[in-house]
């Protein structure tokens, strides 16, 4: 997530209503958030490196 997304502080998943904070209760395999201060929308393009990274330790918890 990124803070300059203004898609970031989307209320609903399709048609059940969940608060910004509420990600954990309704996504119930969530194994962490990341926010990128300054990013936008298109995230991987302008933060390459950092989303990258972020996915290798994902794939590596996973794995």
């Amino acid at each position: 997530m990124a803070t300059r997304d203004l898609l970031a502080d989307w209320q609903s998943l399709g048609s059940r209503q969940i608060p910004a904070n509420g990600m954990p209760a309704a996504l119930t395999d969530l194994r962490g958030s990341l926010i990128l201060e300054g990013a936008g929308h298109w995230i991987q393009q302008q933060r390459p490196a950092e989303v990258n990274a972020a996915l290798i330790d994902f794939a590596r918890e996973i794995g």
